[in-house]
C-alpha cells in the first residue's frame, strides 16, 4: 500500500469523489464549484493497491490565527474509500499514511466529521467537539423603546461584498481558531449561501454599515460587525427576529453584550 500526492486537480478526481461520496448522481458542475481553489491551494491524496485506487483525502491549505499567531493548516475534507474496499481496513491506513505525509508539511491538521463518525478520527489524535457553542434569545421581554428611536435600516443582500468582508474580518479576527479568508475563500462560501438558501442581511445607521447576517429561518449561522456599534447591531438583530433566534458560534463581545440586558 503507498500513497500518491496528485497537485494538479483535475475531472478525473471530482469524478472519483462523487463514487465515494454520492449515493444518487450529482450535477458535476456542482461538485467543481465546491472544488473552486486555486491549483497552489489544494491537492489530493490517494491510497493506492498496485495500480488500483483505493481511496482519497482532499487538503485544503489556509492559515489559522491562534494565540495572536499564524499557522499553517491542512483542512482535510473528501476523505472516503471507494465502495469496492470498504470494511477491510483501508481508512485506516489512508489516515496513518496521510498524517505522516501532512505533519512533516503543516504546523495544525483540521476537519469536520459526521456525528455518526467523528468517533473515528480520534483515533489518529484529533481532538474536537460534536457541536458548535449556540445562544439562544427566547422571547421573554418587550424590546426596548429607547433604542427605538435609532433609525436603523435594513437591506437584503445576494451576496457577501468587500465591504462586509471587513466586517468579518474586524469583528472576528480576535477569536481564537480565526481562519483568514481570502479571495478563492470568499467564492465559496457565497457559492455555499446560494446553495443552501441562505439569507444576507446588512444593518445602517445614517448611511453606515454597522453590520451584517447570513441565516436562515430563526437561525444565525455568520456575522460581522463594527465594533464601535455593537450595541446597536445586537439590537438590530433583536428586531428583525423579535428577540427569538439562534446565534452560531458567537464570540465573547456578542456573548458579553447580549449577557447586560438577556438571559443567556
Amino acid at each position: 500500500m503507498k500513497i500518491l500526492i496528485k497537485k494538479n486537480i483535475n475531472k478525473f478526481d471530482i469524478n472519483n469523489a462523487l463514487k465515494i461520496f454520492e449515493k444518487k448522481k450529482t450535477n458535476y458542475d456542482l461538485k467543481k464549484e465546491n472544488w473552486n481553489f486555486p491549483k497552489s491551494k489544494q491537492f489530493i491524496i490517494y491510497l493506492k493497491k498496485n495500480d488500483t485506487y483505493v481511496g482519497m483525502l482532499r487538503v485544503i491549505k489556509k492559515k489559522i490565527f491562534l494565540n495572536q499567531k499564524s499557522y499553517n493548516v491542512a483542512c482535510l475534507t473528501s476523505i472516503g474509500i471507494f465502495p469496492n474496499f470498504r470494511n477491510l481496513g483501508y481508512g485506516k491506513i489512508l489516515m496513518k499514511k496521510s498524517n505522516n505525509y501532512i505533519k512533516k508539511k503543516f504546523d495544525i491538521s483540521f476537519l469536520i466529521a459526521r456525528k455518526k463518525v467523528d468517533f473515528f478520527y480520534s483515533k489518529f489524535n484529533f481532538k474536537g467537539n460534536t457541536e458548535f457553542f449556540s445562544i439562544f434569545l427566547k422571547k421573554k421581554k418587550k424590546i426596548s423603546n429607547k433604542l427605538r428611536i435609532f433609525n436603523i435600516s435594513s437591506f437584503k443582500k445576494k451576496i457577501i461584498n468587500n465591504n462586509l468582508k471587513n466586517l468579518y474580518n474586524n469583528s472576528n479576527k480576535i477569536k481564537n481558531g480565526y481562519f483568514y479568508r481570502k479571495k478563492y475563500d470568499w467564492r465559496i462560501v457565497n457559492f455555499k449561501i446560494k446553495q443552501n438558501k441562505f439569507q444576507i442581511k446588512e444593518f445602517k445607521y445614517k448611511k453606515k454599515t454597522i453590520g451584517y447576517i447570513v441565516y436562515k429561518n430563526k437561525c444565525i449561522y455568520e456575522y460581522g460587525y463594527n465594533i464601535k456599534f455593537l450595541k446597536l447591531f445586537i439590537h438590530s438583530i433583536k428586531v428583525t427576529f423579535n428577540n427569538e433566534v439562534e446565534i452560531k458560534n458567537p464570540d465573547q463581545r456578542v456573548v458579553n453584550e447580549l449577557k447586560k440586558y438577556d438571559e443567556v
